[in-house]
């Protein structure tokens, strides 16, 4: 799902480039402005590589983690084409719903129920979908996310830069009694 992430790393972009002309605006109109940021993107930088070098005493027994999971995450879902295409010629198609506020909250307090992020609801779903059209039990769907909103910083909605993440999830369905 290389296109997946390239298209998240563009709305990304596209949240940095309406920051950087916003700022060129109130400067062009305010050259007396100073700029107040506290934070910059080299201190979340700064602040990633220090996070994950507190981890590096894991990192043996993360490595050994992840070299055991990743047998055992699934491959890709096999997903029904039609014949008649050619590969070369074929397109893709991006279907998108918005929720209204009384869904939103309804799905919000299901989460919260559960005891699950509103994402977490939203990728069951999406393999659910995948698991009824693939019929494989078993499969690994990567995916990415912004991170941008989970940084703890005050003013991370004006800072310039990257905030996406690759994240791998498994997929895998139970038989049932009447499926044994």
């Amino acid at each position: 799902l290389y296109s997946s992430q390239r298209q998240m790393c563009i709305r990304d972009s596209y949240i940095s480039m309406n920051i950087i002309l916003k700022d060129l605006e109130d400067f062009y109109y305010n050259p007396e402005k100073e700029a107040c940021n506290s934070s910059s993107y080299r201190d979340i930088v700064i602040y990633e590589k220090e996070r994950k070098q507190n981890k590096s005493a894991n990192s043996q027994e993360d490595k050994k983690y992840w070299e055991n999971k990743i047998e055992n995450m699934g491959n890709s879902p096999f997903l029904p084409t039609l014949k008649t295409v050619d590969i070369e010629d074929s397109s893709f198609l991006q279907k998108s719903i918005f929720l209204n506020e009384d869904m939103w909250s309804k799905l919000c307090d299901l989460s919260k129920n559960i005891g699950v992020t509103v994402s977490a609801v939203v990728m069951s779903v999406l393999s659910e979908i995948v698991y009824y059209w693939s019929g494989t039990n078993k499969f690994c769907i990567n995916t990415t996310l912004f991170k941008r909103s989970s940084l703890n910083i005050k003013d991370i909605n004006e800072i310039v830069g990257d905030f996406t993440d690759a994240v791998s999830y498994t997929h895998l369905t139970l038989p049932t009694n009447r499926e044994v």
